[in-house]
């Protein structure tokens, strides 16, 4: 079984209800996407016994930070045609290339653009924005993807499984 938590530093009520519920029979895996190492996971380890067992000795050194990178335009240009060529295969249906112009490159700043994750996520969400006809925005990179992701997901929920009209959709949300 393999598990994945996205966001787990926000998620530490809902980590300890699903360790607590794993059964001891089967193997787990329980991969977590964290931005970053620390307090949550000290408080975690520390409160939640069945999450310590599950993992290994010395799991705090493993979590290393993002390094800084300066942001720069060639990167930004090569990561934004890489999702266009990516997206193109998964949604054929769209003209990234027109998206990609639209989408165009931010102004880069190290603050905000100086670690790889944000200059993927801002790529990735202006070039979303572009091909969803939305406003390239200048809001947080990330909060753009996550909108689109919850779009897509409660989408998926209500076409293909059918949960539109037997969940809410605050529960729609977090799933």
């Amino acid at each position: 079984l393999l598990i994945v938590v996205d966001y787990p530093e926000k998620r530490r009520e809902q980590l300890t209800a699903l360790v607590a519920a794993l059964p001891d029979t089967a193997p787990v895996r329980l991969l977590m996407t964290a931005r970053t190492g620390g307090e949550w996971l000290t408080s975690l380890t520390t409160h939640c016994r069945e999450f310590r067992e599950l993992l290994p000795d010395g799991v705090d050194g493993a979590i290393e930070p993002v390094p800084a990178v300066p942001p720069d335009p060639d990167t930004y240009d090569h990561v934004l045609d890489a999702y266009r060529h990516r997206l193109q295969t998964l949604r054929p249906g769209v003209t990234w290339a027109a998206a990609a112009r639209k989408a165009g490159a931010p102004p880069l700043d190290p603050i905000r653009h100086g670690n790889v994750l944000t200059l993927h996520m801002e790529a990735l969400g202006r070039l979303l924005s572009a091909a969803d006809g939305s406003s390239v925005s200048t809001m947080d990179p990330a909060a753009v993807v996550l909108e689109h992701e919850t779009r897509y997901w409660s989408g998926q929920a209500a076409t293909v499984a059918g949960l539109n009209d037997r969940l809410p959709e605050k529960v729609l949300r977090r799933v």
